[in-house]
C-alpha cells in the first residue's frame, strides 16, 4: 500500500467517524428529549389522578348530602304528617 491509499483509508475512516459521533449526539438528544417528554407526562399523569381523586371524593361527599338531605325531608314529612293527625285529633 501506498502513503496515499493509507492516506484515503485515514480520511475515509475519520469521516466515518464523524458520521458516527453526529448518529450518537442526535440519538443521545433524541434519549434526552425522550426522557423530558416523559418526565412531563409522568408530572400531568399526577396531576390528573389527584383531580379525579379530589373529584371521587367531592361526589362521594355530595352523594352522602344528598342521602341526609333525603332522609331530613322524610323527617320533615312524617312530622307534618302527625301534626297534622294532632290537629285533625284535637278538632275532632
Amino acid at each position: 500500500r501506498t502513503l496515499e491509499e493509507i492516506q484515503d483509508t485515514i480520511a475515509t475512516i475519520g469521516e466515518g467517524c464523524r458520521e458516527l459521533k453526529r448518529a450518537i449526539a442526535k440519538i443521545t438528544n433524541e434519549r434526552d428529549q425522550s426522557r423530558t417528554e416523559i418526565t412531563e407526562l409522568e408530572l400531568q399523569l399526577r396531576d390528573v389522578r389527584s383531580e379525579l381523586d379530589n373529584a371521587r371524593f367531592q361526589l362521594d361527599k355530595k352523594a352522602s348530602i344528598e342521602a341526609r338531605l333525603e332522609e331530613y325531608r322524610n323527617l320533615n314529612t312524617k312530622q307534618r304528617e302527625s301534626i297534622e293527625k294532632a290537629d285533625h285529633d284535637i278538632e275532632g
